[in-house]
């Protein structure tokens, strides 16, 4: 009867396997940590993200775009709004080309509009971006979005009733209840 010879492999050879294997699928990635291949990369971030049509005058947006590296000092910037039923439109950015601060010393622009142009009440994605530049390959942080509500604040159910208005109106509703359930307890006698 023969016996069957059996090789496994040691587990130092299988760790030093699964970090060569790990190495060869990041090595494409990590050639482009610290490089100078992302020139340009852009933010934008909302005041809030819920608008009330009759309290809320505008909506307001702050944008950042950011060198990373080359020397431009001002780059377009498209911004563009998409409403709750999918219709996109470009929003004018009056001092178009935008200045570009750098990581250590970032600057920012404030984009405001009008609330009453938006006239269904839902969520509208704000898109802003900057075009990728010569030499640019990673492109991914060029554009961002923001996304906000824009609620009907006219016709609510429940009004907003002052502190002072409330507390009349309880004490109102318990001296009426007691009258009320006196008025009961006399009528049984």
């Amino acid at each position: 009867m023969g016996s069957a010879v059996r090789i496994l492999p040691s587990r130092l050879f299988m760790a030093l396997a699964f970090v060569s294997l790990a190495l060869s699928v990041l090595a494409p990635f990590a050639e482009s940590f610290g490089s100078t291949d992302n020139v340009l990369g852009i933010s934008i971030i909302p005041e809030k993200t819920l608008y009330l049509k009759g309290k809320d005058q505008k909506i307001v947006l702050s944008i950042a775009p950011v060198r990373y590296s080359g020397a431009i000092q001002e780059v377009p910037v498209t911004l563009t709004k998409t409403g709750p039923s999918g219709r996109r439109e470009t929003i004018d950015i009056p001092a178009n080309p935008v200045p570009v601060g750098t990581p250590a010393a970032p600057l920012s622009f404030t984009a405001e509009m009008g609330i009453d142009g938006m006239t269904e009440p839902g969520v509208y994605v704000f898109t802003v971006s900057v075009p990728v530049q010569p030499g640019e390959t990673i492109a991914i942080d060029n554009s961002g979005s923001a996304a906000v509500q824009v609620a009907d604040n006219r016709g609510s159910a429940v009004p907003e009733i002052p502190v002072p208005l409330a507390a009349i109106a309880f004490t109102a509703i318990i001296a009426i209840l007691r009258k009320a359930k006196k008025s009961v307890q006399d009528a049984q006698l």
